[in-house]
């Protein structure tokens, strides 16, 4: 089980990711190395996006779920 944020789109993964970073002041860049304060990932055997939980993203979206996450075999 992963805590944390689902989405459907990768628009509305990549908005909560910029809206954390915004929150916190980070500053945002079209041509630099911007820092993030969450990432996104895709689960491609589950079909959504998801931000792992981390202390300080509750202010910004909320309470987290636990939802599975399906990782391919290694």
């Amino acid at each position: 089980m992963i805590k944390g944020y689902k989405f459907n789109t990768e628009l509305d993964a990549q908005t909560a990711m910029v809206q954390c970073a915004n929150f916190y002041g980070l500053p945002i860049s079209d041509d630099s190395i911007t820092i993030y304060f969450v990432d996104y990932n895709y689960s491609a055997l589950d079909g959504f996006w998801y931000i792992i939980w981390v202390d300080g993203c509750t202010e910004v979206l909320g309470q987290p779920d636990d939802f599975p996450v399906t990782f391919p075999q290694m």
